[in-house]
């Protein structure tokens, strides 16, 4: 046991190595959502939650944030960086707990580490971000390790293990409480055969003690009731209204062509649904990748999983399949990282077949064993070394923030129509105003205009453009300076 505790010790320490060195890659760079989750955090720090809860109504992350930067001093971003890879190394704890659980401890520990380090949507493109889905998915893992044991243990510690799992990945993303109401169900339809009351009882224990300590609590601590805001965990009940109405509404299309159009208004909404739902298999397919998906399809081809244990991941997996899919029809959103807790079922399922795959290589009489073993140990270490040494050029995002303070340019004068711009310029928390108000009545000396998808460079009057990035032909972000203004300040 101490030998599997010291394996299991070693490869989350490798983990953690490998995830600071990726945040270290970035080069500072930030994503969208991160400067909103920074700007409520700076609001926080600063005492002003009215302005804080206006960006965003669900702060958990954002307060974390705010705690550590003051308790340590480290800046906003630095401690999202940090609260980011402890939530990921404690997701990555579990998923190698779930491994060994699910294989009947068949698998080396280090097969369930090599899925995560070659795993492109994990390590290199939500790794290095600033995402509050890492708290989802890291009580996403603890809430499935927590089933998985009590499924064949149904003891009460179990039992509470998994509920608080998902209700701590509920404080990151509301949809984690989906599996709190669902599991409940599914269990008693798919998996417990005898004790199904006491399994009932024990499934909704934590709900049952919250109900009876809600009005204990309320009395207490004197709660309005009604300055709380649900709002949303009314999505839970609201996103999936809106998904079943969604589902008789056709896409806005628009044709000149007439023919097409014709034919658009005839299978609109078969077209609805064949275009949506291509969009959600490919979007797993190419998140998850060639290599994970045969791994993957392997185990499941070689019956690795028994009973009861792939009955549940398979709940697992409909369930997070059934929340993307609701996602996108009812927002036209999916970043593939809506996926992501279907991937971390699959990760586990291609783990156990990449260790059953190399010890069938390694105990395959052929002459040619040894290129194959090789050959698998190639494949592994270009997709580490695609996520490691994938170094970022330097956005061009950054390059204009870059630019403003090459320029020393009073920040104060500069009308920024984009956070994650003014944040590389070196602004986080900041109000805004639309173009009109910045142009005609503040009169800004300069602006930085960030021009987005399917947006077109325009002339602003009274302004005239000196600086492209990433270039002229290519004007993504554009700086205006006020006519006049020249004489002011003169760029260098």
């Amino acid at each position: 046991m101490q030998i599997m505790q010291d394996k299991i010790s070693v490869n989350i320490l490798l983990l953690t190595l490998v995830s600071i060195c990726i945040i270290f890659l970035q080069q500072g760079e930030i994503n969208r959502d991160g400067v909103m989750y920074l700007t409520q955090s700076q609001y926080i720090v600063e005492g002003n939650w009215d302005k804080a809860m206006e960006i965003y109504n669900w702060a958990f992350f954002s307060i974390l944030i705010a705690g550590l930067h003051q308790l340590t001093g480290l800046s906003l971003q630095y401690a999202a960086h940090m609260i980011n890879v402890a939530l990921f190394v404690l997701a990555s704890f579990f998923f190698i707990k779930n491994v060994t659980l699910v294989s009947l401890n068949k698998t080396n520990i280090l097969f369930a580490t090599l899925i995560l380090l070659t795993s492109i949507p994990l390590m290199d493109d939500y790794l290095s971000m600033v995402l509050r889905d890492q708290g989802q998915w890291a009580g996403f893992m603890i809430g499935v390790y927590g089933y998985l044991r009590w499924i064949k243990s149904p003891q009460w510690l179990w039992a509470a293990l998994w509920q608080a799992g998902f209700l701590f990945g509920t404080l990151f993303r509301p949809e984690c409480l989906l599996f709190n109401i669902l599991l409940p169900l599914s269990h008693q339809l798919f998996i417990v055969k005898t004790e199904r009351i006491k399994a009932f009882i024990q499934s909704v224990s934590i709900p049952i003690v919250g109900v009876l300590l809600l009005p204990i609590l309320w009395f207490i601590l004197s709660v309005d009731v009604s300055a709380i805001d649900f709002a949303r965990l009314n999505e839970i009940i609201l996103r999936p209204s809106r998904f079943l109405n969604t589902m008789l509404q056709p896409l806005a299309i628009e044709t000149q062509n007439y023919f097409l159009k014709v034919l658009i208004a005839d299978y609109a909404l078969s077209f609805k649904y064949f275009f949506l739902s291509y969009v959600l298999v490919y979007k797993w397919a190419a998140g998850l990748g060639l290599l994970h998906l045969f791994l993957f399809g392997y185990a499941i081809q070689q019956r690795l999983i028994s009973s009861p244990y792939l009955k549940a991941l398979a709940i697992f997996f409909i369930i997070s399949s059934i929340i993307s899919t609701i996602n996108l029809y009812t927002t036209f959103v999916l970043a593939n990282r809506y996926w992501v807790m279907n991937f971390w079922i699959v990760y586990i399922v291609a783990a156990i077949g990449l260790g059953h795959l190399w010890r069938t290589i390694e105990h395959y009489k052929h002459p040619k064993q040894s290129w194959m073993k090789w050959g698998l140990v190639s494949i592994m270490t270009i997709f580490l070394l695609n996520i490691v040494i994938d170094k970022p050029e330097q956005h061009f995002e950054q390059q204009a923030g870059r630019w403003v303070k090459e320029q020393q340019l009073d920040l104060n004068n500069i009308y920024f129509n984009q956070s994650r711009v003014a944040f590389y310029a070196g602004v986080l928390a900041h109000d805004q105003v639309d173009l009109d108000t910045a142009v005609n009545q503040i009169q800004y000396p300069y602006l930085m205009i960030r021009y987005q998808r399917f947006k077109e460079f325009k002339e602003i009057k009274h302004y005239q453009a000196i600086q492209y990035f990433p270039s002229r032909e290519q004007p993504k972000v554009v700086v205006y300076q006020r006519a006049g203004n020249e004489k002011q300040q003169s760029i260098k």
